[in-house]
């Protein structure tokens, strides 16, 4: 998708809006700080976090979200990622942001693996994944749609909380574990993505995808409106904050 087009279902999409809004709030600052950002392919994400200041380097998925990313951006440090390897030296970030990857990747602890060898030793690792839940409305509605994580390109469809603190924990200690986005906003969310996919390889494509955000607009609305009467449930998505072990090299 073009950049546009991006820009343009990011607005109108309240469930991506909701996760950078919590997702900035962790990092705060980063005014001469050295930062990685892992997979999110997401253009507008990109830009955003390159606003809080220091310097960024995005890895993403493909040439594709390579191109469309570097579009978006002042800089030129956008790479594709290797899920076994990284392309930076030891210890160089103060910050890394691993975004809607680890649950798409075989190989998770590597990547974890990776990321503690690049963070400099008083180094921030952020993890965004989703939150798998026992018992959720969110997996009947995608077991009535038929959504099968396989079709996705995802090796797995999220994480518990206890998954991905064992999966941090070889090289980081966690510092924080918190959840966003509760059952009526990802209701809508999975609905809307499900009805995007179908849309795939038509025509006009862009403008059925901006037709299809434009009506459900209103929707995300209501649902996040509606998600503050469950204030004391858990989200579906995981945000884990982690400081690198020191003593281990």
């Amino acid at each position: 998708m073009e950049l546009d087009l991006h820009k343009q279902l990011f607005k109108k999409s309240l469930r991506r809006q909701v996760g950078l809004k919590e997702l900035s709030r962790l990092i705060g600052t980063a005014e001469d700080k050295v930062c990685l950002e892992i997979g999110s392919d997401n253009p507008v994400i990109s830009s955003a976090l390159r606003k809080h200041g220091g310097t960024w380097h995005t890895l993403v998925r493909d040439e594709n979200a390579k191109d469309i990313v570097l579009s978006a951006i002042d800089d030129k440090n956008v790479d594709v990622l290797d899920s076994r390897a990284v392309p930076f030296e030891d210890k160089t970030f103060d910050i890394i942001i691993i975004s809607n990857t680890l649950h798409r990747l075989t190989s998770d602890h590597e990547l974890v693996a990776e990321c503690h060898r690049i963070a400099n030793s008083a180094g921030t690792l952020i993890v965004d994944v989703p939150h798998i839940k026992r018992w959720s409305i969110a997996s009947l509605v995608k077991a009535a749609l038929g959504t099968k994580y396989a079709e996705m390109s995802l090796a797995k469809p999220g994480y518990t909380e206890t998954e991905l603190f064992h999966l941090l924990k070889q090289g980081f200690d966690v510092h924080q574990m918190r959840s966003y986005c509760r059952a009526f906003l990802q209701v809508v969310d999975i609905v809307v993505q499900r009805k995007a996919a179908l849309l795939v390889g038509a025509d006009d494509l862009e403008e059925r995808l901006l037709r299809l955000y434009s009506k459900a607009s209103l929707l995300f609305w209501l649902a996040y409106q509606l998600d503050s009467l469950l204030l004391l449930t858990k989200g579906y998505y995981l945000l884990a904050v982690a400081k690198r072990h020191s003593w281990r090299t």
